[in-house]
């Protein structure tokens, strides 16, 4: 089975395969990503922290512990030439203050989003990192003193890498493609300069092969286990994602929910109004049993805190299962053709 699997993946790997990040990852969280009411969306002027702040002072006033926040891709700059990443450096509009003064502010640990780089980011331009690019839009580093440098300058303030559109950065990159190798050095020098600085890695947007990538990567403790929440995303591959992390090592991730629903003033309109999509109970059922983060992404207002406490201490940890709902091996066969009929249930007890 997935688990058995799993294991022999991770003793295979040696003690790279059987260490994880300390960071705890079974935290109620506060996400502004794809989903949130909050992403690319801010009504308050003097930009994110700002707003941050009044969400953490919303959720003092009516006692739900969250432990940690996320800030999502509008706060670094892009490329010009593609929608890569060209400085992980707040841009004045977002953080005018800092990241720093954000989470001295907040108190709390920082999830910070990433992307796949721009050809014209700063770092393979200024400050001669070595760089791939094979499409003269897209890059990728593959320098560990890259990773070591990106992650010590902004170790003041983040706790939490978030790697999104992982399989974007080796896809755009055809050396990726055409060396073998050359994307597992990748990885583990992005894994090797987190592992130097003490920070924990999401992985995010990944394919099959980097989640098998992460057992050498101790760094990376949990990974999204679901689409965005929007009115295109397949968000009950949950399941099938859960039963082959779990065997990884790795703690599912199921990302943002409402625990409310409607919540006017949202940015999402028709098609991509979530309206339809938000069924508070089973979104927080699903966050919960998933053993990664439950992570809300509420309005000010509109956080429903009886639904919030009943996956969670009131220090904010958990109620996690010890392993993760996910699909049933037995369950494979008959989804892929190759069985026709469901094995007999055994008699009941007794009988």
């Amino acid at each position: 089975n997935f688990a058995a699997w799993g294991k022999l993946l991770r003793r295979q790997a040696g003690e790279r395969g059987q260490q994880r990040a300390s960071f705890p990852t079974s935290l109620l969280s506060y996400y502004t990503d794809n989903g949130a009411y909050y992403y690319y969306h801010n009504p308050v002027e003097g930009g994110y922290g700002v707003l941050l702040k009044d969400v953490q002072e919303y959720m003092k006033q009516i006692d739900v512990p969250v432990r940690a926040y996320q800030i999502d891709s509008y706060w670094y700059y892009r490329g010009s030439t593609t929608n890569g990443l060209a400085n992980w450096t707040a841009t004045p509009a977002s953080f005018p203050l800092g990241l720093t003064h954000l989470q001295e502010s907040l108190g709390m640990p920082i999830v910070a989003h990433s992307r796949y780089f721009a050809v014209d980011n700063v770092y393979a331009n200024h400050a001669g990192y070595r760089f791939l690019s094979s499409d003269g839009k897209h890059s990728a580093p593959m320098d560990v003193r890259f990773w070591d440098d990106l992650f010590r300058n902004a170790s003041s303030w983040v706790t939490t890498y978030e790697q999104d559109w992982v399989y974007r950065q080796q896809t755009y990159v055809e050396q990726f493609m055409d060396t073998p190798g050359l994307a597992r050095s990748w990885l583990l020098q992005l894994d090797a300069g987190a592992q130097l600085n003490g920070i924990s890695v999401q992985l995010c947007g990944h394919l099959l092969r980097h989640a098998l990538q992460a057992v050498e990567m101790p760094s990376v403790n949990h990974a999204r286990a679901s689409g965005d929440l929007n009115s295109n995303s397949n968000q009950w591959s949950l399941l099938d994602e859960s039963m082959i992390l779990h065997g990884l090592g790795l703690r599912p991730f199921k990302d943002v929910f409402w625990t409310s629903t409607p919540q006017p003033g949202s940015p999402y309109v028709p098609p991509d109004d979530l309206t339809p999509l938000a069924c508070p109970v089973r979104e927080a059922l699903s966050a919960t049993l998933s053993t990664g983060p439950v992570a809300i992404g509420d309005g000010i207002g509109y956080t429903d805190r009886e639904l919030v406490m009943r996956s969670v201490r009131s220090d904010g940890v958990v109620l996690s299962p010890s392993r993760p709902a996910a699909t049933l091996d037995v369950t494979l066969p008959y989804r892929a053709g190759l069985v026709r009929h469901a094995p007999r249930p055994p008699p009941p007890l007794g009988a």
